[in-house]
C-alpha cells in the first residue's frame, strides 16, 4: 500500500512536470519575436534619413529567432532597396507582403507605387498609390508618392494639396517636405523649393538629407561656395549617425565639384592667354594693309583648342 502511494506520488509529480513543460513549450512557441510597431517606426525613420547600415543592423537584431522574414521586415527591406535605387528588388519584397499578411496592404501598395514611379510607370504607380489611400486615406507614404506621380502628370494643384497635407499631418519628419522639394527642383522651381525646404526644417530638426537639398538648391543658383558648405555639414551629420555610405558619396561629390571648379578656372586662364597670344601673333605677322589679291581671306596664324578640346582656327 505504501509502495503504491509512493508510485502514485512519483507519477503525479512526473506528469506535473510533463504538463508544465508542455505548457511552456506551447507558450514560447507562440511568442513572436517579430518587429514591434515601435521598432518598425524607428527603422523606417532611419531609412527615410538614408541610414542604410544602421537599418540593416537593427533588422537583423529584431528578427533574431524568426525562421523567415516577417511582413514588417519585408516592408523595411523593400524600403531599403528603394533607397539603394533598386526598384525591381524592392517591388519583389513589397509584393511578398501582399501574400503574407493583409494587415500591411497599404504599406505594400505604397511601396510598389514608388518602385513603379522610379522606373517611369506612372499609370501603374498612380493606381497602386490610390489603392493604398483607399485602405488608409491618411497614410503619408501613399499621399506623398501620389503627389509625385500627379506632378509628373502635370496635375500640379492636386499634387501641391497632397504634399502640403502630408507635411501638416506628420511630426518629427522632414520626409514629405523633402519629397516636395525634390519634385519642385525637377520642375526647375528653385525659389519655391527653397521656401518649402526652409519651412520644413523650421517645423522639424535639420537632418542630413535636408542639408544635401540646400546644397543642391544653392548649386543650381550658382552659389557654389554655399553649396559646398552645406554638403560639408551634411557629411558631418552622416558620419555622426554612422551612415558611412552617404558620407562617402558626399566626399566623392565634393572631390568632383572641386576638380570641376579648378578645371573651369584653368580654362578661363588659358582662354585669356590665348587671346593675348593671338593678338600678338596677328600684329607681328601681318601688315596694317591686307593683301589686295584676296581682301576677304586672312591666313590662320595658329591653332588653339576650345574648352571641348576641338581645334579652332584663329
Amino acid at each position: 500500500m505504501i509502495l503504491f502511494l509512493y508510485i502514485k506520488q512519483v507519477m503525479s509529480i512526473f506528469w506535473h512536470i510533463i504538463f508544465i513543460n508542455l505548457i511552456s513549450l506551447l507558450f514560447y512557441s507562440s511568442v513572436s519575436f517579430s518587429i514591434t510597431d515601435e521598432q518598425f517606426n524607428k527603422i523606417n525613420s532611419l531609412i527615410e534619413n538614408q541610414n542604410i547600415e544602421k537599418s540593416f543592423e537593427l533588422i537583423k537584431i529584431y528578427q533574431a529567432g524568426e525562421n523567415k522574414l516577417t511582413p514588417k521586415a519585408l516592408l523595411l527591406f523593400g524600403k531599403i532597396y528603394l533607397e539603394l535605387e533598386n526598384p525591381q528588388k524592392a517591388f519583389e519584397y513589397f509584393d511578398s507582403v501582399i501574400f503574407s499578411s493583409a494587415s500591411w496592404d497599404e504599406h505594400a501598395y505604397a511601396g510598389m507605387a514608388r518602385a513603379e514611379f522610379m522606373v517611369g510607370n506612372l499609370i501603374s504607380s498612380k493606381k497602386l498609390a490610390e489603392a493604398a489611400i483607399d485602405i488608409n486615406p491618411n497614410f503619408i507614404d501613399a499621399k506623398v508618392i501620389l503627389a509625385q506621380v500627379l506632378s509628373s502628370l502635370n496635375d500640379n494643384e492636386r499634387s501641391k494639396q497632397l504634399f502640403l497635407s502630408s507635411m501638416n499631418n506628420i511630426q518629427n519628419s522632414t520626409y514629405p517636405g523633402r519629397m516636395y522639394v525634390e519634385t519642385l527642383l525637377r520642375k526647375n522651381q528653385i525659389n519655391e523649393a527653397e521656401k518649402i525646404l526652409k519651412k520644413t526644417v523650421l517645423k522639424n530638426k535639420t537632418d542630413a538629407p535636408s542639408l544635401e537639398l540646400f546644397s543642391d538648391i544653392y548649386w543650381l543658383k550658382g552659389d557654389k561656395n554655399l553649396a559646398i558648405t552645406f554638403r560639408e555639414k551634411a557629411k558631418i551629420k552622416y558620419i555622426e549617425s554612422g551612415n558611412i555610405i552617404k558620407a562617402n558619396k558626399i566626399i566623392n561629390w565634393l572631390n568632383y565639384a572641386t576638380v570641376k571648379d579648378n578645371e573651369k578656372n584653368e580654362i578661363k586662364e588659358d582662354d585669356n592667354l590665348t587671346i593675348k597670344e593671338t593678338k600678338l601673333n596677328f600684329k607681328n605677322n601681318h601688315n596694317d594693309t591686307p593683301d589686295k589679291s584676296n581682301k576677304n581671306e586672312l591666313k590662320p596664324i595658329r591653332k588653339v583648342f576650345s574648352p571641348k578640346g576641338e581645334p579652332e582656327e584663329i
